[in-house]
């Protein structure tokens, strides 16, 4: 194995090695930087802008590797918020994946 790439032991044909993004994995829409400053996708971490709505968070987030997710926001004891409640220090993001009805993941909501 050289760097990125593996050749075969038999054909010789080369290949590129790349690592796996888990499906829950999530990342910042373009253009929505001032509303989600970061995301963590290690430490389970999402970082918003004081004020931030529910609404808000919910437009800025995508999929990292391209599958369909569904969010929700609660607050740390899971009970669901509404769309134009500001979003608070401890809030929870929960992901679903591809039309799952359990949590995929769980991201603590930070806010700066």
């Amino acid at each position: 194995m050289t760097g990125t790439e593996i050749t075969g032991l038999t054909n010789g044909t080369t290949y590129k090695v790349e690592e796996a993004l888990p499906a829950y994995a999530i990342k910042v829409k373009a253009g929505s930087e001032s509303v989600v400053t970061n995301v963590d996708n290690t430490l389970f971490k999402v970082t918003t802008e004081n004020a931030t709505l529910v609404s808000q968070l919910r437009d800025a987030l995508e999929s990292l590797e391209g599958s369909v997710h569904t969010y929700k926001i609660t607050s740390a004891g899971y009970f669901e918020k509404s769309e134009s409640d500001t979003l608070v220090q401890g809030d929870l993001l929960l992901v679903y994946v591809n039309g799952s009805y359990t949590i995929d993941a769980v991201y603590p909501i930070y806010v700066d």
